[in-house]
């Protein structure tokens, strides 16, 4: 079976002095925090009586 990402290698770390956080956990923070976003941007649908 192939796969699109070859998950045997060794993980990419982004260093940023004293903090060092893997690549794919910071892809996986960033949707979150996108989706959060979009969460508070989009509005409810407002149900609008005609009384």
């Amino acid at each position: 079976m192939n796969m699109a990402f070859n998950l045997n290698g060794p993980a990419h770390f982004i260093t940023l002095g004293p903090l060092s956080i893997s690549a794919g956990n910071l892809v996986v923070i960033f949707v979150i925090l996108g989706l959060f976003a979009a969460a508070v941007a989009i509005p409810f649908p407002n149900h609008h009586d005609s009384e």
